[in-house]
C-alpha cells in the first residue's frame, strides 16, 4: 500500500511582524472506494449477497447511532471503537456555566488491531509537481507546491515505522 504525498510551502503569521515559513507534507489526491464498491468486492469473496451486506451496513449504522446517543463507547472488534467527546465553552464561574455552554458533541474513532495494522504498512511516495503536467492555483492560498529533492519514494517521515496513536 502507497500513499502519495506533495510539499507545500506554508506561511506561519503567528507574529504578524516575523512571518515564517514551513514545508509540510499534504496527502495527493486519492480516489474513493464506494459502499457500492465494497458491497461488490464482499459479495464476490464471501456467501453474502449485495442486498443483504447492505441491509447489515444499514442496521449496524442505526445501532452504532443509538448507543453513541445514549451515551455508550460502541467497540466493533477488529474495525475499532466509536464514542462521543464533550466539548463546551468555557465559562468564568460554575455557577455561569450552563446546558447552553455544552456544544454538539464530536464522535472519535480508534482504530482496531487490522486497521492499526495496516497503517503501520503503508509506504509514502512523494509526487513529482513537474512529472504531473499541472500547475496548482495558490493564488488565494498561503501554500505553495514546492519540488522535492530528488523524488522517489520515502520510508515514513522519520525513517521508521509510524504508530501515531
Amino acid at each position: 500500500m502507497s500513499l502519495n504525498y506533495r510539499l507545500i510551502c506554508r506561511t506561519l503569521n503567528f507574529d504578524k511582524k516575523n512571518p515564517q515559513e514551513i514545508v509540510v507534507a499534504q496527502p495527493d489526491q486519492r480516489s474513493t472506494t464506494s459502499l457500492e464498491d465494497i458491497m461488490t468486492l464482499i459479495g464476490q469473496i464471501s456467501s453474502v449477497s449485495r442486498g443483504d451486506v447492505l441491509s447489515v451496513i444499514s442496521t449496524l449504522t442505526r445501532l452504532v447511532a443509538d448507543e453513541l446517543a445514549k451515551g455508550n463507547i460502541v467497540d466493533l472488534g477488529e474495525l475499532g471503537r466509536l464514542r462521543l467527546a464533550i466539548r463546551s465553552k468555557a465559562a468564568k464561574s460554575i455557577e455561569e456555566f450552563s446546558r447552553n455552554n455544552v456544544l454538539t458533541p464530536a464522535i472519535r474513532f480508534s482504530p482496531g488491531m487490522i486497521l492499526r495494522a495496516a497503517r503501520r504498512r503503508v509506504q509514502f511516495n512523494i509526487v513529482d509537481e513537474t512529472k504531473k503536467g499541472k500547475k496548482e492555483d495558490t493564488t488565494n492560498s498561503s501554500e505553495t507546491p514546492i519540488q522535492p529533492n530528488g523524488g522517489g519514494s520515502t520510508p515514513t517521515p522519520s525513517g521508521s515505522e509510524n504508530d501515531n496513536e
